[in-house]
């Protein structure tokens, strides 16, 4: 979540600037490689959840979905030079922490200052 709104960051300040070349659709997730499946991703959510959380597939009838649905998130790294900090197993984690803290009593605030700052170090460890 953090890296999606660091891009539309990324995107407002660009807007400003360059708006005719800006404007128009963005995608801003993870890169087409580091991506997770919905199996995948349920997955690591029961298991990193500290109560016992679990899931069952309904193999009834269902209606018909793509077998594979990516972001094509090509323009925003290449136009606007942006890259997610948090690889798509991290970033769930990330997320299962925020709610288990969250319930365990953590204000919201809190929790959204850690992480931002946590966000933050990436980019200067990064840089």
């Amino acid at each position: 979540m953090l890296d999606c709104l660091a891009g539309y960051l990324v995107l407002a300040e660009r807007l400003l600037v360059e708006r005719e070349r800006c404007a128009g659709a963005w995608n801003f997730g993870p890169s087409m490689r580091d991506f997770l499946t919905v199996r995948e991703l349920v997955e690591r959510i029961a298991a990193k959840w500290p109560q016992r959380a679990g899931w069952r597939h309904d193999p009834g009838d269902h209606p018909h979905e793509a077998a594979m649905l990516r972001l094509d998130t090509s323009k925003s790294t290449q136009l606007l030079d942006w890259q997610p900090r948090l690889g798509s197993a991290e970033a769930v984690d990330w997320i299962v922490e925020w709610y288990t803290r969250y319930f365990g009593g953590t204000p919201a605030a809190e929790l959204c200052s850690e992480q931002f700052d946590r966000f933050e170090a990436l980019r200067r460890d990064s840089a």
